[in-house]
């Protein structure tokens, strides 16, 4: 997967696409199945006026990134999502985290336990429950 920049005030998987791309795959995720640049142009267009060649480009971006598939189907393509929704989730959050760890070891770590406790207290519980399990495993 190609490598992306955050975007800390957005929702959801628009932190790390573009509004465009964001839709683009949600509306794939959404039919699961392969898709021409047509049917997605008609799904989008349906809620506000673009180009079909903004779509096109988009989705051809989206495959570069790694985050479409894509067929030949005569004289067009048919593309595929390469993630489930979960999958991409995960992968991005896999990446976010291990690079702020990387990059910022306590003040991430220290916030991530603030968080928990502000947020979800129970998690927190389970944190140190999944944490002392793990330095148990290390002990023997």
């Amino acid at each position: 997967m190609h490598k992306h920049s955050i975007k800390p005030f957005e929702k959801g998987i628009r932190k790390y696409l573009g509004v465009l791309e964001a839709e683009i795959m949600e509306a794939m995720w959404n039919w699961d199945c392969a898709s021409s640049v047509k049917d997605v142009h008609a799904f989008i267009s349906k809620s506000r006026k673009i180009a079909y060649t903004t779509v096109l480009t988009v989705m051809s971006r989206l495959h570069a990134k790694g985050l479409l598939k894509r067929l030949k189907d005569g004289r067009c393509y048919l593309y595929l999502t390469s993630y489930s929704r979960k999958e991409f989730m995960s992968l991005l959050n896999k990446r976010t985290i291990s690079g702020m760890i990387k990059d910022f070891k306590e003040p991430t770590l220290s916030y991530f336990v603030d968080a928990l406790e502000n947020e979800d207290p129970e998690m927190l519980k389970s944190l140190q429950a999944l944490l002392e399990e793990r330095l148990k495993g290390k002990d023997r």
